[in-house]
């Protein structure tokens, strides 16, 4: 794709913010400071005309090599820094990892859209608060900031390579779940074998054969006891009688 064709294809509004950016980067540059691009972005667009006029006096002729940038902006950037690189360094924990210069600059440049943004920001503040639960949409929303933002990078960086954002990882296969083991029933209760007491071989209902046995026994003494005591008495009345007569 020619320069041309690519500059056709960028957002001129947004080609002219970064370009913007880059000068302010490099008034920064000039006295040993480095902005990235999202402080740049957020920068230029609070202090847009500090800025302007600082860009336009460092451009006339016999300026100072070192431009001299008011006070009020370098506390400006101090306090962007201390509130806003918390937030960016856990973002850039949600973004895979670039594997080339220019992806890595086309990373920064998505990263000052998504912070200097309002809509972004909400995104941004919604995705570090709970990036497990968001790690997956973070990263696909990174990747699709930076495709729409390399024609604007390769019109900033005629000639330069271009920058091949990684897709989006997959998210990670369920884990199957565990098998389980098929319970095992538990054994029958023993249940002790209850005695019989039926009548065997003639005993009364109810009653043990040994000792239907014995109430036998003790009921025939019983009657022989009887038999010979009513047997007794005759005798000696008629021993009586016969001696009586004699």
């Amino acid at each position: 794709m020619g320069l041309a064709e690519v500059i056709s294809s960028v957002d001129p509004v947004l080609l002219e913010e970064f370009q913007f950016v880059d000068r302010v980067r490099g008034l920064f540059k000039a006295t040993g400071v480095f902005v990235s691009y999202w402080e740049g972005y957020c920068l230029a667009q609070g202090h847009r005309g500090p800025f302007q006029r600082l860009i336009e006096k460092s451009a006339a002729p016999g300026a100072p090599a070192v431009p001299v940038i008011s006070s009020e902006i370098l506390e400006a950037l101090r306090t962007l820094r201390d509130r806003g690189a918390p937030i960016v360094s856990k973002l850039r924990r949600l973004a895979s990892r670039p594997g080339t210069a220019e992806e890595a600059e086309l990373l920064e440049m998505s990263f000052a859209v998504l912070v200097g943004a309002e809509r972004g920001r909400e995104a941004v503040g919604r995705w570090v608060s709970d990036p497990v639960g968001c790690a997956q949409e973070a990263s696909e929303r990174i990747q699709i900031v930076m495709r729409r933002l390399e024609p604007l990078r390769q019109a900033l960086r005629p000639g330069s390579p271009e920058a091949k954002p990684a897709a989006p990882e997959p998210p990670p296969p369920a884990a199957p779940a565990e098998a389980k083991a098929p319970e095992i029933a538990p054994p029958p209760p023993v249940v002790a074998p209850t005695p019989s007491f039926a009548p065997v071989g003639g005993a009364s209902e109810g009653k043990p054969p040994v000792a239907s046995s014995l109430a036998t026994r003790s009921r025939t003494r019983n009657r022989s006891a009887r038999a010979q005591t009513s047997r007794s008495p005759r005798r000696r009345r008629a021993g009586w009688t016969t001696s009586g007569q004699n």
